[in-house]
């Protein structure tokens, strides 16, 4: 009889202690999920910033890289330019254009 009593008492105190353990874990679960999420988010956010900040680096080097042929071209021709300018003069007798 007193067995019964104290196994019965025993088996409550575990069911309680079950059961308050299980809601404390429940919390903690919810509570890490609700982070894990928050940062799953932020993630997102910085992998966006980083291709669109990837595509205006690649632009950004489109133009640099468009800028650079529009330069030699201009280069080009301004060396044409000088080079007729000094067939002119030698043609006219004058002295050429100095650099």
């Amino acid at each position: 009889m007193v067995l019964n009593v104290v196994l019965g008492l025993g088996f409550i105190v575990f069911l309680t202690y079950s059961f308050v353990n299980s809601k404390n874990l429940k919390t903690d679960l919810a509570f890490h999920r609700r982070r894990a999420q928050t940062l799953h988010e932020e993630l997102e956010k910085s992998l966006k910033r980083l291709s669109e900040t990837e595509l205006e680096v690649k632009e950004k080097a489109l133009q640099i890289e468009k800028m650079r042929v529009e330069v030699i071209g201009l280069e080009e021709k301004l060396s044409g330019l000088k080079h007729r300018i000094a067939e002119l003069q030698s043609e006219l007798g004058t002295d050429p254009i100095q650099d």
